[in-house]
């Protein structure tokens, strides 16, 4: 029995179609017997026999046109032909008496089987006028004279008119209840697309009863298909209350066939972690009414990812932001360290004068403590910009808060507490010891300045270990070991726009005359010089960790101790001495000269080559500015140790782009920052022309003003 169903079962429309036509073929053959019966039943057809051979005539031209595959034109031509063969049937057998006229039926629905609700509308009409017609002309005796099929005629004519409907109907019924069979198969294939969608997929009634719950959306919200089908949407709304609020005024006032357009919400799941998505929403018109049918994509690695861009975008605006203040303000302390170095040293020159009164000297002192304060400021401003000069060297990070402790003890509140958590064996970095201190120091002072109530201020040190391919906690640094060192506070915190500008020279949240705004820039510049970078995470209300993530070197080491002797070498060594500056270029050539070196000045650097033949001098060493409008001070060392090759080199300047590797920097060149004290710059001529190393070896650091001497 299933195999016979299976041979009936139709797999498409055309083959519904051609099933039907055959079906009309089996009933006219059956037809046709009857006919044929009648031809030898009734002895006088007269002129009807003509009628009744039409039969099978149609019969054959319907089943030549199906073997040809004609399908639509064989049911054309079934209709077609049943219809004039009743017509000719109803004109013989006493007009609108005949039985043939209710036939008309079987017509009628075998159009509409094979064709459509037009067919059958067409073929109605039709018979509806033939029937009139055949009235007309029988009233006014136009119709001849009907054939007697009474008796056994007419038996044969009323069971062949009962067993070609109870065909027709059989084959109606048939086709109906598979078109139901195969409407059930199609809805359970959209049901099953719609449960195994990638995509969650929510139905609701206009009432905001849920219908449909299909198993990404179990997923996505957590919840059970079981739990919310049939309940409101109310009961079960996974929004935020602001995604809430979009989503109703989305669908408001949506009509059948409108959509709204993609809409991106905040899901809360069951567990309350929030996920993304893109919603689309439409009414759509069923069988059983009209729903709202939601769908939502899940966009959390898209707007994560569009979160990372706009994260990265905005590094790199702060980065070109600072970098452009950066050179502004490694500008400005260029032109102002001149003037210190002026200022600095001629007030160490009153100072070392015997002559001078005790009320000259506390004014030179009061002056030469001003100038040292604005040198200080413009290593501020340096070290922002990247330009100081640092003397990098290996530094244990536990061991220099250790140093620093004493210090930032003093400097934390009675009512706020100082925590030091270092792991162990945290590491070392290439760094400027006191820099370091200083940044330390900063962050304690914000750190205090921050808990006004009183607080906790820690300060930790950690080992880590950036990995390939995971998110870095700030740009520009690449994967491998790093020591971090946090400054972390409980205090106010601050707002996103501040933590935006924190880094900023001269920005300060600070009242008029408490900060310089100098601070947190200079810990930024000096992070990054030193191969690391910083990074802040501030709430308001929930305080602030300041992050410093610095290159951890495979072993640590300790820095030597420079000694505070000025050795001095005088006698017949020529010292040329090369600035643009005239007021530079006199105070060294005058702290030179009173130590007792020969030597020659010049403000123009292009014209020291000339100067130096027509002279017919041998300078033993160079002290040049290293920024020069015509040859800089790089370019001058190279041309003159073309000519003297033993000659040593000093370059000096308020600040440099040169690498602090020595890349750039003429080999054996020494690096003296400005401003600088007399002691310091003949302390620097001295390790010049001391030096044990060839020309050509390694520059050794840099040294300023400071209280290295």
């Amino acid at each position: 029995m299933g195999q016979i169903r299976a041979l009936w079962a139709p797999r498409s429309e055309l083959d519904w179609r051609r099933r039907l036509v055959v079906g009309a073929l089996l009933v006219g053959c059956v037809t046709c017997v009857f006919a044929l019966i009648s031809v030898f039943v009734v002895e006088d057809l007269g002129q009807y026999f003509v009628i009744y051979l039409t039969v099978p005539v149609i019969l054959v031209a319907g089943a030549a046109t199906l073997r040809l595959g004609h399908i639509r034109l064989a049911g054309a031509i079934m209709s077609v032909g049943a219809f004039i063969g009743l017509t000719a049937g109803i004109v013989a057998t006493g007009g609108e008496r005949s039985g043939n006229v209710a036939s008309f039926m079987v017509v009628i629905t075998l159009a509409g089987l094979l064709w459509d609700a037009r067919a059958a509308v067409l073929i109605a009409v039709a018979a509806a006028i033939t029937v009139m017609a055949t009235v007309t002309m029988q009233q006014h005796g136009l119709l001849p004279p009907p054939i007697d099929v009474y008796g056994t005629r007419a038996w044969f004519d009323l069971m062949s008119l009962y067993l070609t409907t109870a065909l027709l109907v059989f084959m109606a019924v048939g086709t109906i209840t598979r078109a139901i069979d195969s409407a059930q198969l199609h809805r359970q294939r959209a049901e099953q697309v719609i449960a195994d969608s990638p995509d969650a997929i929510v139905t609701a009634s206009l009432e905001g009863v849920i219908t449909t719950f299909n198993r990404t959306a179990e997923k996505l919200s957590g919840l059970d298909a079981e739990q919310v089908i049939g309940h409101h949407v109310s009961e079960y709304s996974p929004f935020g209350l602001e995604s809430r609020e979009r989503a109703l005024e989305a669908v408001a006032g949506l009509v059948p066939g409108e959509s709204v357009p993609p809409l991106e919400l905040e899901v809360v799941q069951s567990d309350g972690t929030p996920v993304w998505v893109e919603a689309n929403a439409r009414i759509i018109e069923r069988d059983n009414g009209t729903f709202l049918e939601t769908i939502f994509r899940d966009i959390s690695d898209r707007k994560d990812a569009h979160s990372q861009r706009e994260e990265l975008e905005g590094r790199l605006l702060q980065a070109q932001r600072l970098e452009s203040l950066g050179r502004l303000a490694g500008g400005v302390a260029h032109d102002f360290n001149n003037l210190l170095t002026v200022l600095v040293a001629n007030s160490h020159a009153l100072l070392d004068s015997p002559n001078l009164s005790e009320s000259d000297r506390e004014m030179v002192e009061e002056s030469r403590s001003a100038a040292e304060s604005g040198a200080a400021l413009t290593r501020q401003l340096l070290a922002f910009g990247r330009r100081q000069m640092l003397e990098l060297a290996p530094l244990n990070l536990n061991d220099t808060i250790r140093n620093v402790k004493p210090l930032i003890e003093r400097l934390v509140k009675e009512d706020s507490a100082l925590e030091i958590d270092l792991q162990r064996s945290a590491g070392s970095v290439m760094a400027d010891a006191v820099q370091l201190e200083q940044i330390l120091v900063n962050l304690v002072a914000n750190a205090n300045d921050a808990t006004p109530k009183g607080g906790t201020i820690t300060v930790r040190s950690r080992s880590i270990e950036l990995e390939e391919g995971r998110k870095t906690p700030a740009e520009g640094l690449s994967p491998g070991p790093y020591v971090c060192l946090q400054v972390i506070d409980t205090g106010t915190g601050m707002d996103e726009s501040t933590v935006q500008r924190i880094f900023e020279p001269f920005y300060t949240t600070k009242p008029v005359g408490q900060g310089t705004g100098l601070g947190l820039a200079t810990v930024h510049g000096v992070v990054a010089q030193s191969g690391g970078a910083v990074t802040v995470d501030s709430k308001p209300g929930r305080g602030t960790t300041f992050s410093i993530y610095l290159p951890r070197l495979a072993e640590g080491g300790k820095r030597a101790k420079q000694s505070d002797k000025i050795p001095m070498i005088g006698g017949n060594h020529c010292v040329l001495v090369v600035d643009d500056e005239r007021a530079v270029l006199q105070v060294v050539s005058r702290v030179l000269k009173r130590a007792g070196y020969e030597v020659l000045s010049c403000a123009d650097s292009s014209a020291v080559l000339s100067l130096v033949r027509d002279r017919g001098i041998e300078p033993k060493l160079l002290v040049s500015d290293v920024v020069m409008p015509q040859v800089s001070g790089p370019e001058l060392a190279t041309q003159l140790r073309e000519l003297f090759p033993e000659m040593r080199v000093i370059l000096a300047s308020g600040y440099t782009d040169l690498e602090l590797d020595g890349d750039a920097l003429p080999s054996g060149s020494l690096l003296l920052h400005k401003p600088f004290s007399p002691k310091a710059l003949l302390r620097k001529v001295y390790e010049a022309l001391s030096q044990e190393h060839e020309p050509g070896s390694p520059a050794p650091a840099a040294e300023t003003s400071s209280g290295r001497e």
